[in-house]
């Protein structure tokens, strides 16, 4: 009698929870399809303005203006970065992050990113610095971009 009563009671307990299981599930695939389609409707734009800085960096500017541009390009592929970091978010949400291992220089694409971090670090008075152990593989099998990305949110955290 007991043991019947007991069942009853989970039994309606697990319904609800199921289905707030279920609408839980709902709410956060709408997110992510939200996150991903509104990322790439941002990016559209941003790339237009951070091609259109870099013509005018490439061009011949005084001193002021090209601190200017320099900032207009810093700040767009920051929100590049945050878009990117948005969309990737929503990928692993729903399951859909995708890593691209391909033979590449590992060595190099460490000093490529760093590179990003050098004027950042002397506007803050600092040295930022690069010391690559000997043991260190230069060729690699792995998925460059998101190594970039790994490596930019790790150095780049306050």
């Amino acid at each position: 009698m007991q043991r019947r009563s007991a069942t009853r009671r989970l039994s309606s307990f697990s319904l609800p929870n199921a289905q707030l299981a279920a609408d839980a599930s709902a709410a956060s695939q709408a997110k992510s399809d939200f996150l991903a389609a509104i990322s790439h409707e941002i990016r559209t734009p941003l790339n237009g303005v951070l091609g259109m800085a870099q013509s005018l960096k490439d061009g011949d500017l005084a001193k002021p203006q090209q601190e200017k541009v320099a900032v207009i390009l810093e700040s767009g592929r920051s929100l590049l970065l945050l878009l990117n970091d948005i969309l990737d978010l929503s990928k692993i949400e729903a399951g859909k992050l995708e890593i691209d291992p391909r033979p590449g220089d590992f060595t190099e694409t460490i000093r490529r990113s760093c590179d990003l971090f050098d004027g950042n670090a002397a506007e803050k008075g600092l040295k930022f610095e690069l010391i690559v152990s000997d043991g260190i593989p230069t060729l690699l099998n792995y998925d460059a971009l998101r190594f970039r990305q790994c490596l930019s949110n790790l150095v780049s955290m306050r």
